[in-house]
């Protein structure tokens, strides 16, 4: 199984600055995979976007190379 994630965006509102933008990453079966950075930095967002509870305003996840819509 792998997860990819390319050009990912997402911001709460159109008022606010973009919490996350143009991520890109590639989570494989059987390997290891960390989210670090400071408390507020978008990484609790980007699990909540893979689960796909949220939608991010751009980019593309693929789940074993075949793109997740939701």
């Amino acid at each position: 199984m792998q997860i990819k994630l390319s050009n990912i965006s997402f911001k709460s509102s159109e008022k606010n600055n973009w919490l996350l933008k143009n991520i890109s990453l590639k989570i494989e079966k059987n390997k290891k995979t960390g989210l670090i950075g400071p408390s507020g930095y978008g990484q609790s967002t980007l699990l909540i976007i893979i689960a796909g509870f949220i939608k991010p305003q751009d980019g593309t996840i693929h789940l074993n190379h075949e793109i997740i819509s939701y």
